[in-house]
């Protein structure tokens, strides 16, 4: 299941989270009524798997972060070299 190490912790870290969550009663609204849907109405089913689809939304969301990130990182170290490319050109202009 786990790979390494980090990853073992990560998890664990992520459920005490969410437990953390559930004990504030901060639950998010629609995932709460998904895992409810899912476990035919009984809340008692529905906490633990709403426990396993926040944590699996957090992950989510993170790789989501992640990917966003990357592709600005990507888009702003192409236009930088466009513009290195562009002074290039207008320094090769001036001789």
């Amino acid at each position: 299941m786990f790979k390494t190490p980090e990853e073992r912790l990560s998890e664990i870290q992520l459920y005490d989270m969410v437990a953390e969550e559930m004990a504030n009663g901060e639950q998010v609204r629609g995932l709460w009524f998904k895992a409810i849907a899912d476990s035919e109405g009984d809340e008692e089913k529905a906490k633990p798997l709403y426990l396993k689809y926040r944590v699996q939304m957090i992950r989510d969301e993170w790789a989501y972060a992640e990917k966003v990130a990357t592709q600005k990182a990507e888009q702003e170290r192409e236009a930088a070299e466009q513009e290195r490319e562009e002074a290039e050109r207008q320094t090769e202009f001036k001789f």
